[in-house]
């Protein structure tokens, strides 16, 4: 697939979406009675300026389905003559330097209205990095320039907010190791919080548009009260179920001559496994030599190489190491000295870490592009020069009907039980009363998915920032609550697992980072 470009199998599948889309709210236009008074053709096209003729394409879809409304783009620092359109109003999107870039967007369309698509109002996170933050009196200036040039403003985000599920996404950037996978998080120091509480930003925000904006309100509702946060403190975890538990627990065992991404699988009505785990195994004999994984794995995997009777290899390995190896030592045989042909036993867990929605132009190697974005084993594995064959492959997707079937199981009793990851455990959250919003933190444990009665709450890793998940009061009930964290690490260190339900929501376990 060609994405974002007039390469007709997308393009068509373009056009089916908005077909469908369109048709739903189409009447809701404001020429029809309805609140709908502009609609936005793509979004910062310009920075990724793969194909003139797109834009006009995807333009004319949309008249074609019915939207009569005023038609606009929106770019960042790609904004030019080249991918914006006659005729249709030009936005712009920025974070600092206001005047500076009103002025671009003005040279751009010198006699048209200026407005602010996308104000940043702070920025997110990725794994690993500094938590990101955009100081109060920063926000303030720009907000007050914006609007002292009489420019329209919008702003991304006004209220932040959480990438749930496995849906976090992943950027490509320009420098190693390109593909930069987003934390669960979105909180993006924004007006609103995550959890929906008013921040000095958003009196600041009242403020400038009380005195700048004309029109705008003397006086406002009052807001409601901050949130009462649940300190229900420490889960102890009692269950304990292995992965090979887990993956038998999954009604699906695809057979593959090859190795395949999780996209191509049969599962799900042949539409393939969208996100989660897959688990490859494969069998091979050798008198030694090397395995190698063919070019990148997407995105994290674990690995393990056992023979008949012992596990003799396992590692982790992710999307920045190429062309990943494994070396099999020789086995001699004592009597004979003669090198001997073993059965061997291979076996991966790779994660997807989430699908790159943003790139810059083709700065990118392939892999971290939007259009490479299969998931799991996306080549061969060779051991020596032979390519292996006849795989297992498991989608190990934690969908709500695997959920269902987890809380209902027998789990082994954690007291007494040697336990080694990945693997699930399981605890009880009893609470009494009207349940209320709440923030799960994990220390000691090392990386993984974390589920309240089913739901999942997104994506934990020690490696930060964020060192806490926000848990909504809608999921939670009054009584006991089943809490079950897929911890990937090998080894979990601390003789008695527990998890702490907190009233602060702690986003940065290192220092935040000024944008």
């Amino acid at each position: 697939m060609k994405i974002r470009t007039t390469y007709p199998p997308f393009i068509k599948a373009v056009d089916r979406y908005f077909g469908q889309v369109l048709s739903l709210v189409k009447e809701y236009q404001f020429t029809k009675g309805g609140p709908i008074i502009a609609v936005q053709i793509e979004n910062e096209y310009g920075s990724y300026a793969a194909d003139e003729k797109y834009m006009p394409s995807v333009m004319e879809i949309i008249k074609k389905y019915g939207i009569v409304e005023l038609l606009f783009t929106s770019d960042g620092e790609g904004i030019s003559d080249e991918y914006t359109l006659p005729g249709i109003l030009a936005t712009i999107n920025f974070q600092r330097n206001a005047n500076v870039k009103l002025d671009i967007l003005q040279r751009q369309q010198p006699n048209r209205p200026l407005m602010v698509m996308e104000y940043w109002s702070g920025w997110f996170d990725h794994w690993g990095e500094n938590h990101h933050l955009f100081p109060n009196s920063a926000y303030t200036e720009t907000l007050r320039t914006i609007l002292k040039r009489g420019a329209s403003v919008n702003f991304y985000m006004f209220y932040g907010g959480t990438n749930f599920g496995f849906m976090n996404g992943a950027n490509s950037e320009r420098s190693d190791p390109y593909y930069y996978p987003t934390i669960t998080s979105y909180d993006y120091d924004a007006p609103l919080s995550e959890s929906g509480d008013i921040t000095l930003k958003w009196k600041a925000t009242v403020e400038e548009l009380r005195a700048y904006a004309p029109g705008f309100p003397s006086s406002l509702p009052e807001p409601p009260p901050p949130t009462a946060y649940a300190k229900y403190g420490k889960v102890m975890m009692t269950g304990y179920l292995p992965l090979q538990q887990l993956l038998d627990t999954v009604a699906i065992i695809e057979q593959h001559e090859h190795p395949v991404s999780m996209e191509m699988l049969d599962c799900n009505g042949g539409s393939g496994q969208a996100y989660g785990f897959t688990f490859y195994r494969a069998n091979f004999e050798s008198l030694g030599g090397k395995v190698r994984v063919e070019n990148r794995i997407a995105d994290r995997a674990q690995i393990w190489l056992h023979t008949s009777d012992k596990l003799i290899f396992k590692d982790v390995f992710d999307w920045s190491k190429e062309n990943y190896e494994l070396t099999v030592a020789q086995v001699k045989n004592l009597k004979t000295k003669e090198v001997e042909r073993k059965l061997y036993k291979l076996e991966l867990l790779v994660e997807n870490l989430g699908r790159v929605n943003f790139q810059w132009h083709n700065d990118a190697p392939p892999f971290a592009t939007m259009d490479n974005q299969r998931k799991g084993l996306v080549g061969n594995i060779l051991h020596n020069s032979e390519i292996l064959t006849n795989w297992e492959i498991i989608p190990l997707q934690f969908d709500a009907d695997y959920m269902k079937k987890l809380m209902s199981m027998q789990w082994l009793d954690i007291i007494g039980t040697s336990w080694i990851g990945p693997a699930a455990f399981m605890g009880t959250l009893d609470i009494s009363g009207t349940p209320q919003d709440t923030f799960l933190r994990l220390d000691g444990w090392g990386k993984g998915v974390a589920f309240v009665n089913g739901f999942n709450l997104g994506r934990y890793w020690k490696k930060g920032p964020q060192q806490t998940l926000y848990v909504p009061a809608p999921v939670l009930h009054t009584g006991p609550n089943v809490i079950i964290i897929f911890e990937l690490e090998f080894d979990i260190n601390f003789p008695n697992p527990y998890l702490d339900f907190v009233d602060q929501h702690v986003l940065s376990n290192i220092k935040s980072q000024t944008v």
